[in-house]
């Protein structure tokens, strides 16, 4: 059957959180019985949600109450078709000529595998970059609020451009914050006031070495990080996370976190929902470790079903009393 996506209601007031959406899908999900190569199969479910990592942060935060829009590039008739699936989140798009991609997950209930066929983002021209440029520097300053970079980075965005828009984002009063990867992550540190990423692209962004400790993952990054009391977190997917918080978040310490004790077979979508859970916590005057579990609470509930950026707010309540806080050393 087709499962029908729930819209939050209309959330009045300033926008908390604007999303910055270069490498928007179509995601599609397929749940079947038991997926086999070379074999035909009739989904029991079918969900088809507008995606990327961006569009996930933004469904995600929407229906924990948060105030949202989004600034992104979508194409062709797959572009369309992710416009009217958006339903009455705010999105300033511009239109590009290559089709926007298409990302397909096949669920596996009986032994709880997940296939995964995502395609790559189409490259951003000159011009369309330019154009976002313009609406990203054209916002209206609210300090306070904040600019969420996250996901890919496609070819055809200068680096050295983006991070000079969202260093201007910066100066004009929004707090930045960046979950990306690879030379975009590095290229952005400087402008962003959070980074949340996981251990491996920790690793990568700090020579390549996974078996570093988390808590010197993310000192490692913020040394590289230039504005002032930066917070890091890093996630390590079901063994849970560790956060080194600036004076902003009050606390300069590290603090972490175990995984959910109970595992979802849905992982798709959780770190933005981790994401998004983080910032709409802090935005309610949460401190640090509240924030966290929450956090941790809404990408444990988005594990629970099909379709990422899709959860039960009462299953959110309930996880968060099965995190628990880790010692540290």
């Amino acid at each position: 059957m087709n499962s029908e996506v729930r819209r939050p209601t209309r959330i009045s007031g300033p926008t908390a959180i604007t999303c910055l959406a270069l490498s928007v899908s179509l995601d599609i999900t397929y749940v079947v019985e038991k997926y086999q190569l070379d074999e035909i199969h009739r989904p029991t479910e079918i969900l088809r949600l507008p995606g990327g990592k961006a569009l996930n942060v933004a469904r995600a935060a929407r229906e924990l109450g948060a105030a949202v829009d989004v600034i992104g590039v979508v194409g062709g008739f797959t572009g369309q078709l992710i416009r009217s699936l958006l339903g009455d989140i705010p999105a300033s798009f511009i239109s590009d000529n290559p089709e926007t991609r298409s990302c397909v997950s096949v669920a596996s209930t009986s032994d709880g595998t997940l296939t995964e066929i995502y395609e790559r983002a189409a490259p951003i021209g000159e011009h369309t970059w330019i154009e976002l440029e313009n609406r990203v520097d054209g916002l209206e300053p609210r300090p306070g609020n904040w600019l969420v970079l996250s996901g890919s980075v496609p070819t055809g965005v200068p680096l050295d451009r983006l991070a000079a828009v969202l260093l201007r984002a910066g100066e004009r009063g929004f707090r930045v914050a960046v979950d990306s990867h690879g030379p975009a992550l590095a290229a952005v540190l400087p402008a962003a006031e959070l980074v949340k990423v996981n251990r491996a692209e920790a690793a990568e962004l700090l020579g390549g070495d996974s078996s570093i400790e988390l808590g010197d993952l993310a000192s490692g990054i913020r040394a590289k990080m230039e504005v002032p009391s930066p917070t890091v977190i890093v996630t390590d997917g079901i063994d849970g996370v560790i956060a080194l918080g600036g004076e902003r978040l009050d606390s300069s310490g590290l603090v972490r976190l175990a995984g959910d004790s109970e595992r979802g077979a849905f992982p798709v979508g959780s770190g933005d929902c981790f994401l998004a859970g983080f910032l709409t916590a802090l935005d309610r005057g949460e401190p640090l470790r509240g924030a966290l579990i929450a956090a941790s609470a809404c990408a444990s509930a988005n594990a629970r079903q099909p379709g990422a950026a899709l959860f039960d707010l009462a299953e959110v309540d309930r996880a968060k009393s099965r995190i628990v806080a880790l010692p540290l050393g």
